[in-house]
């Protein structure tokens, strides 16, 4: 029963999962080099409008639509749920 319940909510809905590692401290060291920490931001996301390393415009779950913008490109995955 779950795999028809499954198979139903793919062909209907989609949903994703947008991972992005955003930088969040830089830390510059006596001999020039530098070391920078990401955190992740996890997103609930229906529609995906625009994905790349620097723009991110979305639809979430909610139905809310979300735009994020980034200077330097970031890493992100897509991870598809339904």
């Amino acid at each position: 029963m779950k795999k028809i319940k499954l198979w139903w909510m793919s062909l209907w809905f989609e949903q994703h999962e947008l991972i992005i590692s955003v930088p969040e401290d830089v830390t510059y060291h006596e001999d020039g080099s530098k070391t920078e920490t990401t955190r992740q931001d996890r997103y609930l996301v229906s529609k995906l409008i625009k994905t790349t390393p620097k723009i991110f415009i979305f639809i979430d779950i909610d139905g809310q639509i979300h735009e994020i913008r980034f200077v330097k490109p970031v890493v992100f995955h897509i991870i598809k749920v339904w």
